[in-house]
């Protein structure tokens, strides 16, 4: 699931507002771990958790956990029990991208949600199917440069 996804046949990011202003910046491997355990509690499908320890972000952590917890939930709503998530952070200079990977079925036959939370983050999701099956959604938060670059 994890940077395989990448590369798969996707639709297009939808944008969804500008961002709050930032927060201090968060540690990420922690905030997000701890983000997706609680959203899935007791449910039987393994989790892995691939954030790069010491990454950060400027951003208001409570939304950020709000976004990832969405996004998670929105994952287990699909898969049967057994089922596997992942959940991969990738940053550049210019963006922090979080992905929320499964093994359940092809986006054509799953909704779509869009969390109202990702709009105050200023967050681009993407859906797209992952080549050795499942979908994954990705989280986009760019930072103000290039937030300012890309207008």
């Amino acid at each position: 699931m994890n940077q395989n996804s990448k590369n798969s046949k996707s639709s297009r990011p939808v944008p969804l507002g500008k961002p709050a202003p930032l927060g201090k910046p968060v540690p990420l491997r922690e905030l997000l771990s701890q983000a997706a355990r609680t959203a899935i509690l007791d449910a039987p499908v393994q989790l892995e958790v691939d954030v790069p320890a010491g990454a950060q972000f400027s951003v208001d952590a409570g939304r950020l956990t709000e976004l990832v917890t969405a996004m998670v939930r929105g994952s287990l709503a699909c898969l049967p029990a057994g089922g596997e998530i992942t959940l991969t952070l990738w940053q550049t200079a210019g963006s922090c991208e979080i992905e929320v990977a499964d093994n359940g079925p092809p986006i054509e036959s799953r909704p779509r949600r869009l969390p109202m939370v990702a709009a105050s983050l200023g967050a681009e999701l993407l859906w797209q199917n992952c080549p050795q099956g499942g979908a994954a959604v990705t989280a986009t938060l760019r930072r103000p440069q290039a937030l300012r670059e890309a207008a």
